[in-house]
């Protein structure tokens, strides 16, 4: 039987990424794969942190590049459209080399927004992205850092209601002493807690 390039691609490309995580994190494979292959849940201190982020693996035997960049000529416009319209978890395109070992990544809602809004690119097939060679799975330190700021910016992208919020945060401010009864409030300025 007959295994296919592409097959053995992927699969080299799964054991790069794995291997670049720091054992603490957790890498939760997706299975069926709908244009996410991984949910990563960042973990410190032997805890997890509740930080997560999903990633697009892509495997290539060589990659593209233009000395501060590099290429990725095939992303389907429709992904890209899920992830920033739909997806509410911070969306990492992961490219593996498979022959160097060297793998790079891009946050793809914050690229969509900074780099393609001046192109229509929701009317083409594919859109090539440019990754920063800086963005390195050897770095892992600039990764966790970049997955904080995505959890941030998608917070502001898909922004709970108000007063969900008030009341998350009410209820879990008192989990930290049942004896304490809290009331949250906000303004355009801030949010008050007594």
């Amino acid at each position: 039987m007959k295994r296919p390039k592409q097959h053995q691609i992927d699969e080299l490309a799964q054991r790069v990424f794995r291997d670049a995580l720091p054992a603490e994190w957790v890498a939760r494979e997706q299975r069926p794969d709908y244009g996410i292959d991984y949910l990563v849940e960042i973990g410190k201190s032997e805890k997890l942190t509740g930080l997560a982020f999903a990633v697009q693996l892509k495997g290539k035997k060589t990659l593209a590049h233009d000395g501060e960049s590099i290429l990725y000529q095939s992303l389907e416009t429709r992904h890209l459209a899920y992830y920033l319209d739909k997806q509410r978890a911070p969306v990492f395109l992961v490219l593996v080399d498979v022959v160097t070992h060297e793998g790079y990544w891009l946050f793809l809602q914050r690229y969509a927004l900074e780099h393609l809004k001046d192109v229509d690119w929701r009317r083409q097939t594919t859109v090539t992205l440019r990754l920063p060679a800086a963005n390195s799975l050897k770095n892992i330190d600039a990764l966790e850092r970049a997955v904080e700021e995505a959890d941030h910016l998608m917070a502001e992208l898909r922004p709970s209601a108000v007063q969900g919020a008030i009341t998350a945060e009410r209820k879990r401010m008192e989990t930290l002493d049942p004896r304490i009864r809290v009331e949250v409030s906000a303004t355009e300025g801030g949010v008050t807690t007594t």
